[in-house]
């Protein structure tokens, strides 16, 4: 845990999945105000970009050729003292079509584990990761 700005985080996501989006024409963009890209958090950077990178792989793998994929977010702030606040983040994966199975996503909320596939697998550890960052 510690400081972080959120665009080096965000940044450092869409960096690891730049390799397969150039193999198949897809382009990622940051629908993030700028603002709020520079704001300064408090919090688990490296789990937060684990779960966002896995997200975007999962996105980009089943994305068609020369589709697009989008980041944006909203947020809640709520003042605690001074200048310290809580903030719910809420990070938001658009693709241009429907390209994570249904199946796949499904295999994110279930509770036994067995024959499913490696995107659900890792979907559900990022289901846990949020839980405990919670």
């Amino acid at each position: 845990m510690g400081e972080f700005v959120l665009q080096d985080m965000v940044l450092a996501a869409v960096t690891k999945v730049q390799t397969a989006c150039q193999g198949k024409g897809i382009i990622v963009s940051c629908d993030l105000a700028e603002k709020f890209l520079k704001q300064r958090l408090f919090g688990d950077r490296i789990r937060l970009q684990k779960i966002l990178s896995d997200f975007l792989i999962a996105s980009v793998k089943f994305c068609p050729v020369g589709g697009s994929v989008a980041i944006s977010s909203n947020r809640t702030k709520n003042s605690i003292w001074g200048n310290i606040g809580l903030i719910d983040l809420e990070l938001r994966i658009k693709e241009q079509v429907i390209a994570v199975p249904e199946e796949v996503l499904a295999q994110m909320l279930q509770v036994d584990n067995e024959g499913q596939s490696e995107e659900g697998l890792t979907l559900v550890a990022c289901r846990n990761l949020l839980s405990l960052m919670n």
